[in-house]
């Protein structure tokens, strides 16, 4: 998903934007730019070129640096035949934008300057070159070389959708993993703390687990690993309040399992501490949203790629 940022910079330079995937695209002086935004708010910029007739002329890290001595920005590196790529970071929405401009302009003149012509990704060719969208990617391609790269990415599709899922062994799998999550959540809490990390810790075990037994995980297994999630962390909760119990009433002679038994009793008999439990427990969701979401997000892309082929320039 291309954040407002991303969307923010696509405008600034008019160019178009794919935003649930997560790029946008165009031409710097006739050569096809793809940039993918990154988790980690940077952006991979993408040209597709190659040496002109005269032959042997390559990109470099310190060419682009010497045009550009305020930037900072990852190696240059080809890393396909005919394809260059740029990392660089975010510096803000009022920031960034001048600075991708400079980049890109910067990235032209060299370009012209050691003679690169654009070209298709695949082949070389240097005539009928177009953007498409492979995918989850984006590939300057020749009309020779779309068509076979459409096919590519059909098969593919075909045997990721030819892998099911088992949901009764992934639930079973997720069940497991939201156990090991649940035993964090306790340490944690008997830390004194209700922590994001503890909310990851039972979406991503839950996750892990039904992904280990079930196969793929399509959309029912990730609705069941959440719901389990969120069953699982009760259950973390009511440990937690039995230990607590234990803790005072060990000395009369109750075990750890009579007190954990004892505190569904205790949080619905005892207002204090049913309210104390809501509360906790609100707080507990809030926090397998927030420390789960990208986990439920790049796991689902994971193992549901996209798979559409088309032309965009």
């Amino acid at each position: 998903m291309l954040s407002s940022l991303g969307q923010k910079l696509a405008r600034e330079l008019e160019f178009p934007a794919q935003i649930n995937e997560g790029f946008f695209y165009g031409r710097i002086g006739g050569f096809p730019v793809y940039i993918h935004e990154l988790p980690n708010r940077q952006l991979l910029l993408c040209v597709a070129a190659k040496p002109g007739p005269a032959g042997g002329a390559q990109l470099s890290r310190e060419e682009l640096a010497a045009r550009l001595p305020d930037q900072k920005f990852a190696a240059v590196r080809e890393v396909r035949p005919h394809e260059w790529q740029i990392t660089a970071a975010e510096r803000g929405a009022s920031r960034t934008p001048g600075l991708l401009k400079e980049l890109l302009s910067a990235l032209r003149e060299l370009l012209e300057e050691k003679h690169f012509v654009p070209c298709c990704v695949r082949c070389g060719a240097e005539e009928g070159i177009s953007v498409y969208q492979c995918g989850e990617q984006m590939a300057a391609l020749c009309e020779s070389c779309a068509p076979e790269a459409e096919a590519e990415l059909a098969g593919l599709a075909a045997s990721v959708r030819q892998k099911k899922s088992s949901p009764g062994k992934g639930l079973l799998g997720a069940l497991a993993g939201a156990a090991l999550g649940g035993v964090i959540w306790v340490l944690i809490y008997r830390a004194g703390y209700i922590a994001a990390l503890g909310g990851l810790a039972l979406v991503f075990g839950a996750l892990k687990g039904y992904e280990l037994l079930g196969g793929r995980l399509d959309r029912k297994g990730t609705a069941a690993s959440v719901a389990v999630s969120v069953v699982m962390m009760f259950a973390a909760m009511m440990v937690s309040y039995g230990w607590a119990l234990y803790d005072i009433y060990a000395a009369e002679g109750f075990s750890f399992l009579d007190c954990v038994m004892a505190a569904p009793t205790a949080v619905l008999h005892f207002p204090d501490v049913g309210a104390t439990f809501a509360v906790e427990c609100a707080v507990g969701l809030l926090f397998i949203g927030l420390g789960g979401f990208s986990a439920i997000c790049a796991s689902y892309r994971r193992h549901n790629p996209v798979f559409a082929f088309r032309k965009l320039l």
